[in-house]
């Protein structure tokens, strides 16, 4: 599996993009990945933006408010279904969050809190869980 996370804006703060540095040099050990930042404007543009640089077959994975809610177990057998996937491709929008038209070509959207984050602070929660749930899926010492 390859897994691709789309960002709208990049981190601004120096603390963001080491914690974000971190998680990436964890999760390089389990998978490919790559991110792609995208610059920050309204909605719509954004989706527009985004629709553009999704390939025909890839999985689509949103994150968003009202997306379902998943424990870090039940995330990680979600990965593991993922991994079925030749392309997944995980979209975490801006402070704006995501459009309708882009939600409704996501096959899954899922939601890190029924809290609202800044979109800084969620790309680092759901990096640290895509760690957390290839840690559970290894058997490693991570998840308590």
């Amino acid at each position: 599996m390859k897994l691709t996370i789309i960002f709208v804006g990049k981190p601004k703060e120096h603390f963001w993009q080491t914690a974000q540095m971190e998680y990436l040099k964890r999760l390089k050990s389990y998978l490919r990945i790559e991110l792609q930042n995208i610059k920050e404007s309204n909605p719509e543009q954004e989706a527009l933006f985004i629709s553009k640089r999704l390939p025909t077959d890839s999985y689509i994975i949103c994150l968003d408010e009202k997306g379902s809610l998943y424990t870090s177990k039940e995330l990680a057998n979600k990965l593991r279904n993922w991994q079925l996937k030749k392309n997944v491709m995980i979209v975490i929008g801006g402070s704006y969050g995501l459009a309708d038209k882009l939600l409704k070509q996501a096959h899954e959207i899922i939601s890190l809190s029924p809290l609202t984050f800044n979109h800084e602070m969620a790309r680092i929660l759901f990096l640290e869980q895509l760690y957390r749930a290839y840690t559970i899926l290894h058997n490693q010492p991570y998840h308590h």
